[in-house]
C-alpha cells in the first residue's frame, strides 16, 4: 500500500509539468472546421487535417492565441484552405506556434495569408497565392520561414520591425516569385534592436518592384547574410550586408514551381527538416551535402548536373595547382551515332560562373565519335589567372546534345 502511495504522490507532482500534447484530426472539407478547431485549441494541441479537401474559411480571420499550437496536414495530403472574405486568414497572436504543408488561396479582398505578431513561430512548405501579403511577421522576437512557395500576391514576405534587443530572422528555402510589389522584404527602423537576418536559399525572382528589400533607414541597424540565393534585383538600404555565392540567372522553373532539368539552382535531394531545429538558430543547415538546393520544391534540377552521360570528372573539386581531366565517352551513342559508326562529332566545352559568365573555353573542334576526347581544366581564367574559390559550370555541348557538370574550386 505504501508502494502506491508513493508511485501517485510522484505522478501528482509531476504531471503538472509535462506537456501532454493532443491531435486534433479534421477532414471532410466544409466551411469555418480549421477556424472552430483553433479557436476552442488549448496550449499545444496539433491540428492536423487529414486529407486533401478544400477548406472554406469565411470568417474575416481565425486567431490563433493560445502557445504551442501546430497547424498541418497529415503526411501524404494537401489540404487547401480557401478565404472568402476580405482580411487576413490565420493571425497569429501567441508564442511557438508552427504551420506547415498547407495551401492557401487568397481573393481579391484578402490582405495576409498568414499574419504573425508571435515570437519563435514558424511556416514550413505551404503554398500561397492571391493575397495581398503572403506572410507578414510584426515585432516579432524570432522566426523561422521554409521552403514555402508564394506567388501571385502583391507581396510574398514582409518582415519588419523585429523587437527585443537580438532577434533572428530565418528565411530559408523559399520560393517567390512573380508576386506584383516586393518578393522577400525585410525592414527594420528602430534603433533599440539588433536583429539578424539569414536569407539563404530562396528563389526571389519576378517579382513587380523588387525581388529582394532589404532597408534599415533611418535608425536601424539591421544586418543580413544573404547566401545562396537566386534573384533578379535587390534593394540594400542598410547598416551591415554580407553577401556570398548569390546568383542572378533565371531559375528555370516548371509550371507547378519546381525546377526544371538543367536549373542553375540545382536540387540537392531531400528537403532539411526545419521544424526540429529552434527558430533563432543561425547555424540550421540550408544546404543538404555539397550541392545548392535553392528555392521550395523538389524538381529535375539534380538530374541534369550531377549525372552526366558521356562527361566524365577525374575530380569534382580542384585546388591551385590541381587539375581535373575531362574525359568525353561513348561519343558514338549519341543521338545520330547510335550504329557505332565514326561519324564526327562537334564539341564544345566552356567554363561558366554561377552568374552565367563566361570564365574559360576548353575546346571547340569537330572530333571522332568512336575515339572520344580528353582535356583540362586548371582553376585558371582566359586570362591565366586563378579563378575565385566557389562552384563553377562545365558545359559541354555535342552535337545537339548539352551537359553540365559542377566543379569546385577550392583555395
Amino acid at each position: 500500500m505504501k508502494k502506491y502511495l508513493i508511485c501517485f504522490l510522484v505522478l501528482f507532482i509531476l504531471i503538472p509539468f509535462c506537456n501532454i500534447y493532443a491531435l486534433i484530426p479534421i477532414s471532410g472539407g466544409g466551411t469555418n472546421q480549421i477556424m472552430s478547431a483553433v479557436g476552442s485549441a488549448p496550449p499545444g494541441e496539433v491540428i492536423q487535417i487529414q486529407d486533401s479537401m478544400t477548406y472554406n474559411e469565411s470568417a474575416i480571420n481565425f486567431s490563433i492565441t493560445a502557445s504551442n499550437v501546430t497547424i498541418e496536414a497529415a503526411p501524404g495530403q494537401t489540404p487547401t484552405l480557401v478565404h472568402t472574405v476580405p482580411g487576413p486568414l490565420i493571425n497569429v497572436n501567441a508564442n511557438n506556434v508552427t504551420i506547415k504543408n498547407l495551401r492557401m488561396i487568397g481573393n481579391p479582398t484578402s490582405i495576409d495569408a498568414i499574419y504573425i505578431n508571435g515570437d519563435y513561430c514558424k511556416v514550413i512548405n505551404c503554398t500561397i497565392s492571391g493575397f495581398t501579403n503572403g506572410i507578414q511577421a510584426y515585432s516579432v522576437v524570432d522566426v523561422l520561414l521554409a521552403y514555402n512557395t508564394i506567388y501571385g500576391c502583391r507581396s510574398g514576405i514582409y518582415v519588419w520591425d523585429p523587437t527585443m534587443p537580438n532577434p533572428i530572422i530565418n528565411v530559408f528555402n523559399n520560393t517567390v516569385v512573380n508576386n506584383s510589389f516586393y518578393g522577400i522584404v525585410i525592414i527594420d527602423t528602430q534603433s533599440a534592436t539588433t536583429p539578424m537576418a539569414y536569407v539563404k536559399n530562396n528563389i526571389a525572382f519576378n517579382n513587380g518592384i523588387t525581388d529582394i528589400n532589404l532597408d534599415s533607414t533611418p535608425f536601424g541597424v539591421l544586418s543580413v547574410y544573404l547566401e545562396n540565393n537566386c534573384y533578379q534585383n535587390i534593394a540594400p538600404t542598410m547598416l551591415a550586408l554580407y553577401e556570398a555565392e548569390n546568383i542572378n540567372i533565371n531559375p528555370m522553373l516548371s509550371g507547378d514551381y519546381s525546377l526544371l532539368s538543367g536549373s542553375p539552382c540545382i536540387d540537392a535531394g531531400a528537403n532539411i527538416d526545419y521544424a526540429a531545429y529552434g527558430v533563432f538558430s543561425p547555424d540550421v543547415p540550408v544546404i543538404s551535402g555539397s550541392a545548392r538546393d535553392i528555392g521550395a520544391n523538389e524538381g529535375a534540377g539534380a538530374g541534369a548536373f550531377d549525372t552526366s552521360t558521356h562527361v566524365k570528372l577525374s575530380a569534382n573539386k580542384i585546388f591551385p595547382g590541381k587539375t581535373t581531366t575531362i574525359s568525353l565517352v561513348d561519343l558514338n551513342k549519341l543521338s545520330g551515332n547510335e550504329n557505332g559508326n565514326e561519324d564526327k562529332v562537334y564539341v564544345k566545352a566552356t567554363v561558366h560562373d554561377l552568374m552565367n559568365r563566361l570564365v574559360r573555353r576548353l575546346c571547340d573542334e569537330t572530333v571522332t565519335a568512336s575515339a572520344g576526347k580528353s582535356f583540362t581544366w586548371d582553376g585558371k581564367d582566359s586570362n591565366g589567372k586563378y579563378v575565385g574559390a566557389s562552384v563553377y559550370i562545365l558545359r559541354v555541348q555535342l552535337g545537339s546534345t548539352v551537359r553540365t557538370r559542377k566543379i569546385f574550386f577550392v583555395k
